[in-house]
């Protein structure tokens, strides 16, 4: 295989899992009838009580699979405006990570 067929067909089943990821979780939160908001707002698994860990999981489990497809395609983008482009704003988030959680703990 050439370069650019591995990347095609590496491209092709991190995509299928993302999306088969992305419909699991749905389903999930549709059968047990919980807005993204109430699970946005519990928190960890380990911050709820036994009864919403599934749902917290489940969030979790569907946060892997939108970032399995968001991930290469907006770094893929960014690569091609500006190859530097993708580790500068890996920078930013983390400088951003950072100084949220200094003002956390400065409360």
């Amino acid at each position: 295989m050439t370069t650019q067929e591995t990347a095609r067909m590496l491209s092709m089943g991190l995509m299928l899992t993302g999306v088969a990821m992305i419909i699991t979780q749905g389903i999930q939160m549709k059968k047990q009838k919980w807005q993204p908001k109430q699970l946005l707002l519990a928190g960890s698994s380990l911050a709820v009580s036994r009864e919403q860990q599934g749902g917290i999981a489940g969030l979790v489990g569907s946060v892997q699979g939108i970032s399995a497809v968001i991930a290469p395609i907006l770094s893929t983008s960014l690569y091609q405006v500006d190859r530097h482009l993708p580790k500068c704003n890996v920078g930013h988030l983390q400088r951003i990570h950072l100084r949220k959680g200094n003002k956390s703990n400065q409360s």
